[in-house]
């Protein structure tokens, strides 16, 4: 995989493709990481995910998952990133449920065709909270450098968002 550098002088927003289907980069900032080739591996499923292989394609295209991340709820991380990929599998959670119309759950999205889109290069917290009370240690805050979107493959819909990394 070839990876260049762009210093930028203004704050823009990019959204780039070199060769059909792989979308280089969509995020702003002084400084961007394009990558060319095949999209960042996802590695390891966080605890309750699964990614399986697709076996058709997608509906809508990973630029259309990009810019359908860019307008979800989350969007607003897609602005901090340094680097976007997007991947396309079989997307399984095994905690998220929902309820029918007797009230009995069912687990809403199993092997469901989604866009993973990974948002490289953020920093936010993740855990922390208040201030301790005087004389108390201070918390530990920790930080997640990498935040998920995922976005439904068929429909273009925000399914959910996590962070692992």
């Amino acid at each position: 995989m070839r990876v260049e550098r762009i210093v930028m002088v203004t704050i823009v927003c990019l959204g780039l493709v070199v060769a059909p289907g792989t979308v280089l980069v969509f995020a702003h900032g002084d400084e961007h990481t394009i990558s060319h080739g095949q999209p960042h591996s996802l590695g390891p499923a966080p605890p309750n995910k699964r990614y399986d292989t697709p076996t058709a394609p997608p509906r809508i295209t990973r630029k259309q998952a990009i810019m359908d991340a860019r307008t979800s709820i989350v969007g607003g991380q897609v602005e901090r990133a340094k680097r976007i990929d997007a991947n396309y599998v079989l997307f399984s959670d095994d905690a998220y449920h929902i309820a029918d119309s007797a009230g009995h759950p069912h687990l809403a999205f199993q092997r469901t065709p989604a866009w993973i889109i990974v948002l490289s290069g953020v920093n936010f917290s993740t855990r922390g909270g208040s201030r301790p009370h005087p004389g108390q240690p201070a918390k530990t805050i920790q930080y997640a450098h990498e935040f998920n979107i995922v976005i439904n493959a068929e429909t273009g819909d925000y399914m959910e968002a996590f962070s692992s990394r």
